[in-house]
């Protein structure tokens, strides 16, 4: 009898401490899955920082026979420049960027709704487009039987003075769609630079919205299309 009362006090004292180790194993398993959930967060929140750092690293483009320099998206194709006496023209984009002179047929574009910039300088040149321009106010819009120029603001900066503004068909022209968004500015010096930024193999789904998919697309580089004009020196 006293042998049987030994063994279940033994048999109690080992299911008490089973119960014990189990409790113990669960509540020290809990924080493990938690540790790793972050661990998970913290991945994903160090590769969304390296993409962002990514697309803001910047390349800067210098051409000392001008004396123009700006600064554009490292991961940006390009630049393919073209100079003779009296002006430098400057192209840069999302997709291949070709030689000046290089024909529509000749080119491939395969990267959807990519987008290009142009500089370009031209010497003792005069702009009646700017001087027209300055006289409109911001959102104010002129236009002819073919474009219409809406004017997007003054720009009085870097020691230079200008205007920025969209281009795009007028609503009675008939010729091939286009939407640009350009600034033009003038030094001290007299010296006129032309910024001219568009989207190109944009994807149209509805044609009754064509200005708008376009107008899209050029909000979406409106920041890249600012950093050029920004970082800009001539």
């Amino acid at each position: 009898m006293k042998n049987n009362l030994i063994a279940t006090l033994i048999l109690l004292v080992l299911l008490f401490a089973g119960a014990l180790w189990f409790n113990k194993s669960k509540m020290n398993n809990t924080p493990i899955e938690q540790d790793n959930n972050e661990v998970q967060t913290n991945d994903i929140e160090d590769l969304e920082e390296q993409e962002m750092d990514n697309n803001s690293a910047v390349a800067t483009y210098n051409n000392d026979n001008f004396g123009l320099s700006f600064s554009y998206p490292d991961s940006w194709f390009g630049p393919e420049d073209y100079e003779n006496e009296d002006s430098l023209r400057v192209e840069i984009g999302t997709d291949q960027v070709y030689p000046y002179g290089t024909g529509p047929e000749e080119r491939t574009q395969t990267i959807p709704n990519s987008y290009f910039v142009v500089v370009q300088l031209n010497r003792g040149a005069t702009s009646e487009e700017l001087e027209m321009l300055k006289k409109l106010k911001a959102g104010e819009v002129s236009s002819d039987q073919r474009n219409m120029l809406i004017k997007v603001r003054d720009i009085n900066e870097n020691g230079f003075t200008g205007v920025e503004y969209i281009s795009t068909l007028s609503e009675t022209a008939q010729t091939q769609f286009y939407y640009t968004r350009s600034a033009v500015v003038e030094n001290e010096n007299g010296q006129i630079v032309t910024i001219n930024g568009n989207s190109e193999n944009v994807r149209i789904t509805d044609e009754s919205k064509r200005f708008e998919t376009y107008e899209e697309e050029d909000e979406k580089n409106v920041q890249h299309f600012r950093m050029i004009l920004d970082t800009l020196k001539f």
